[in-house]
């Protein structure tokens, strides 16, 4: 990993926990406004979340931009498709149980299965596979 990759990636967690803090912050001020005032600004009410939310994600991408940075052109094929079939399995197991009539138990798991195995699907996504001399 070269030198400017390091610092994107430093800079990047940088800025993911400095939004988690201004969140966490954000929340002692926001619950000690009035009901009246939270009511009428509903934006207002919502910076910490808003905030902890942007930081969640840029951590999503710095993990994602780190695996990739290591694991590109390094994992074979036999270890990268399996993993890349189960996902999408899930994604497809996910939307049948929330789409199914018969219990809310199943509408719950398909919901997790489904969030995660999106999550998951979107980080292996951007893995590329080592390319053997027979492709």
């Amino acid at each position: 990993m070269n030198a400017k990759r390091k610092r994107l990636l430093l800079l990047l967690l940088g800025i993911a926990v400095l939004l988690w803090v201004m969140g966490l912050a954000a929340m002692p001020i926001v619950d000690g406004l009035d009901p009246k005032t939270k009511a009428s600004n509903t934006i207002l009410s919502g910076i910490p979340f808003i905030l902890i939310f942007i930081g969640v994600i840029i951590a999503f991408i710095n993990l994602t931009i780190f695996a990739a940075t290591v694991w590109n052109n390094k994992l074979p094929d036999t270890v990268f498709r399996p993993i890349e079939r189960i996902l999408i399995g899930g994604i497809v197991f996910g939307i049948v149980g929330m789409f199914q009539p018969f219990t809310v138990a199943l509408y719950t798991l398909g919901f997790i299965i489904l969030l995660i195995s999106t999550i998951g699907y979107i980080f292996w996504s951007h893995i590329i596979p080592r390319v053997t001399a027979q492709e």
